[in-house]
């Protein structure tokens, strides 16, 4: 080939005297290309406001898919229920090898949207001017609403979350608040206080005036891990909250330190009419029941090993949470732990090692839950829920039974590690303090108990 370029100093290296396709030139030509046909189009769809741009992220989103297959980065292969990460090591021919990587995943969510937004400006174009309900201008409607991207984006970043994997690192979440435990852990669903922090942060949508959290937990006599959380809720805003977690083992030789800052709110559209003022036409639809939130995490971690320091870490993380509810009656649940990381580790020299620095992305958990209010079977079931989740590939079942002042929680978890098995739980609440205990079992006889209290 020609006109192949070696790119020794690029961001992915070529090694010495290997040359590859020239993919920056080929982006040029094809981005030339894609302005000059909308350049052209631009006149005749002048009366499409948004067609424009949606022609632009197709083309775009095609561009770099196709260019990607040249490119030396990575792609990810499903191998055995697991994703992996590999290189491509054949940069000379056009070959469709298996997998996809990150950049063409996101061409797939431009193209996506792409293609909304033409239609959209089509059926604005087709309604006379006049919206769905008969209120707004079709100017309104060919524009695209933040709502409706907002729940694009999330669309795109849970599939992200799903099919991009990396390593397992620290910074795991074991399970702490003795409420979620004692009902199996199945509470992505169903999460609607301090504990939706860990759990699920669209949960802490729920809270409704202020809320203090305190956990503990002692694994296995092994690890103890403290939790404290403050949530505050704002009127026409919002839930905001922030945590602080952490854990050592019984000797001090490993310690992890979590701060978490985050937010909830439901979502509600309200779209400005020509009068200056808003209407909400979605008050009894789709968006309402549906809440969203987030936790911006700043990690860090000591280890040592008696008066040696071995090394540290810290980075930041992002998770995302969705959930959806229906008439009181069910809950859909969404968590995305990790969703965005990075943790830079910095090695000491020791007797048999040199000093490093390296970094790496958190595990990319995936959790979906489903809760059911079960007073619909019967009038003795009333006040009882019961809840499942996918948590990663294992499958967890929860149940709680709310009484006048206490509730009964119960649950199970199938695992092939230590954490298969049953749990259950108590809680007792008065005045403003609750108080939550669960007990935890496990294979080979691994058990533990955890408490945590509530203020409202």
């Amino acid at each position: 080939m020609p006109w192949a370029m070696s790119f020794e100093n690029g961001v992915v290296p070529t090694p010495p005297g290997v040359r590859v396709h020239p993919t920056p030139l080929y982006e040029v030509i094809f981005c030339l290309a894609i302005f000059v046909f909308l350049w052209k189009i631009r006149k005749r769809k002048e009366h499409l406001p948004g067609f424009i741009f949606g022609a632009y992220l197709i083309l775009a989103g095609i561009e770099r898919f196709v260019t990607e297959f040249w490119r030396r980065t990575s792609v990810i292969v499903f191998q055995e229920s697991q994703l992996q990460f590999i290189n491509r090591t054949d940069d000379l021919r056009f070959i469709l090898h298996p997998g996809l990587s990150i950049a063409q995943i996101t061409s797939f969510a431009m193209i996506g949207v792409g293609i909304w937004m033409i239609l959209r400006s089509k059926r604005a174009r087709g309604q006379g001017g006049k919206g769905a309900r008969g209120q707004l201008p079709s100017c309104h409607l060919a524009i695209l609403p933040s709502c409706h991207l907002a729940f694009l984006t999330i669309l795109y970043f849970i599939i992200f979350g799903m099919v991009t994997t990396e390593l397992q690192a620290a910074f795991e979440n074991i399970g702490i608040g003795a409420k979620p435990m004692g009902m199996g852990g199945a509470y992505t669903a169903p999460a609607n206080d301090t504990n939706a922090i860990i759990w699920n942060p669209a949960g802490l949508a729920d809270i409704s005036k202020q809320e203090i959290g305190l956990s503990y937990l002692e694994l296995y006599g092994l690890v103890g891990y403290s939790f404290i959380a403050y949530a505050h809720h704002i009127d026409n805003l919002g839930t905001i909250a922030g945590s602080l977690s952490g854990s050592n083992d019984s000797e001090g030789n490993y310690q992890e330190v979590a701060l978490n800052i985050s937010a909830a709110r439901r979502i509600i559209r309200n779209i400005p009419m020509k009068s200056g003022k808003s209407s909400n036409l979605d008050a009894s639809g789709f968006w309402p029941n549906l809440s969203i939130g987030f936790n911006l995490k700043y990690l860090k971690s000591r280890a040592n090993m008696g008066e040696i320091k071995i090394g540290s870490g810290a980075g930041c993380a992002l998770d995302l949470g969705l959930r959806y509810d229906l008439k009181n009656k069910l809950r859909l649940g969404i968590y995305l732990p990790n969703l965005l990381s990075y943790i830079a580790y910095n090695r000491e020299e020791l007797k048999n090692a040199k000093a490093d620095r390296y970094s790496e992305s958190l595990f990319r958990e995936y959790h979906l839950g489903l809760a059911v209010n079960l007073d619909f079977i019967h009038g003795s079931l009333s006040r009882t829920l019961l809840s499942t989740e996918l948590a990663n590939g294992n499958l967890l079942f929860g149940m709680e039974k709310q009484l006048r002042n206490a509730a009964i929680r119960a649950g199970y978890r199938f695992s092939n590690g230590l954490s298969n098995g049953i749990t259950v739980g108590l809680g007792y609440r008065v005045a403003g303090f609750e108080l939550d205990y669960a007990y935890v079992s496990g294979k080979y006889g691994s058990q533990t108990s955890q408490f945590s209290i509530k203020l409202h």
